[in-house]
């Protein structure tokens, strides 16, 4: 019981420093947003600066974690241009779809981890076996999408 305690505290600690770390401060964000702005183009209009920020913002997020998904896939050039054909053949002709595919992957293992998860808290099932069924419930939600795959190409 005391280790299911020590995780549900940790667990209310990370998203309280999430939180923490995402609340807006004072009156010095505008002059600081201004300072780490000042080669942008517009320099006098905060409204401006700010859009630019959570544009470029927005963007270094997608760069920094469509590579996670997208890169082992990406060695085997074979590989991906299986998965293009697939999905093309699927209905999906975008560019951006086998880069789309590999993040829901990603996306719904994650999903699925977090729901197993709760569900073995809730039943208050051993650690190792909770363990073990979480592990099994991600692996299984990162491989649903290419089940998804298979039927709709058929």
């Amino acid at each position: 019981m005391s280790t299911y305690m020590i995780l549900g505290v940790l667990a209310i600690v990370s998203i309280l420093l999430v939180i923490y770390a995402l609340w807006p401060s004072g009156g010095e964000e505008d002059e600081a947003i201004k300072r780490r702005m000042a080669g942008r183009r517009t320099q006098g209009n905060l409204g401006e600066i700010r859009k630019q920020a959570k544009e470029s913002m927005a963007r270094r997020v997608v760069d920094s974690v469509a590579p996670i998904a997208v890169r082992p896939a990406q060695q085997d050039a074979e590989q991906m241009s299986k998965l293009r054909q697939k999905l093309a053949n699927a209905g999906y002709r975008d560019e951006g779809a086998a880069t789309a595919f590999l993040a829901s992957k990603t996306i719904v293992a994650v999903l699925v981890g977090i729901a197993a998860a709760a569900y073995v808290w809730a039943k208050g099932m051993p650690l190792v076996n909770a363990a073990g069924i979480t592990m099994i419930a991600a692996g299984m939600g990162f491989l649903a999408p290419n089940l998804w795959l298979s039927t709709a190409v058929q």
